[in-house]
């Protein structure tokens, strides 16, 4: 059978023969082959063992976010890091995206073109959700580099389309870079070379977001090395 508990508000439940019940706040009912049932009298000690469990489980979750905080202003602090962005807008316009690279503040803000906000890989850390094509942020990053670090934190439910976009740029100027995922679960870095009409070359890795890994938060990086004639991709932590 199937127990209901009503923890918090409460609840009502309805059969397909017709039988339904409420149930209030602190009640269980239990719904077997015979229908619906009173719950035994277990039902507030299932209760208090739930109420247990989630604060266990709350005082985990919190944990780690504040560990993430103190980690996160560390990093930000390095004089290599140009651009960072924590999806945690300051002050009440949520379309602006401060960059937290203490070394470069203020330069480039992020522009959100579309999407939702909502809790991330961490109780109490904001992601930004994307689901229309022109869902996503605009930052203007100017300079010639002759290496470039990306990384970025990412839940996939689906690949609509046959290249996803993660970091791309505008256009097709020699030396623009799109770093995206193809549809088939591998993760590409693209380069636009020389001359005024260059030639594009992708970086790819082998299939690893395949379907049975969505709905869950992972870490992507690339190392792109014009110097070194390298591209280096990283599901998790892996080469």
């Amino acid at each position: 059978g199937t127990h209901l508990l009503a923890a918090k508000g409460s609840a009502s439940i309805r059969l397909k023969s017709g039988q339904q019940r409420a149930v209030p706040q602190g009640d269980g009912i239990r719904v077997g082959i015979g229908g619906i049932a009173l719950a035994a009298d277990t039902t507030k000690l299932a209760l208090a063992a739930q109420a247990q469990i989630a604060e266990h489980l709350h005082a985990r979750r919190s944990g780690p976010t504040g560990r993430w905080r103190i980690l996160s202003q560390r990093q930000n602090e390095d004089p290599d890091l140009l651009v960072r962005y924590t999806f945690e807008p300051a002050g009440p316009d949520k379309t602006i995206l401060p960059n937290q690279a203490a070394g470069h503040d203020g330069l480039p803000e992020g522009q959100i073109t579309g999407g939702r906000f909502g809790e991330g890989s961490r109780p109490g850390k904001s992601a930004l959700f994307l689901a229309q094509p022109r869902d996503g942020i605009q930052f203007a990053l100017p300079g010639s580099y002759g290496s470039m670090t990306m990384a970025m934190r990412i839940f996939i439910d689906n690949l609509d389309h046959e290249y996803n976009s993660l970091c791309m740029s505008t256009g097709i100027n020699p030396g623009g870079l799109h770093w995206q995922i193809h549809r088939s679960g591998r993760l590409e870095t693209g380069v636009f070379g020389q001359p005024a009409n260059p030639p594009y070359k992708i970086h790819a890795s082998p299939p690893v977001l395949v379907p049975n890994s969505f709905g869950a938060w992972r870490h992507l990086a690339v190392v792109y090395d014009s110097h070194e004639g390298s591209v280096s991709h990283y599901l998790d932590g892996n080469l």
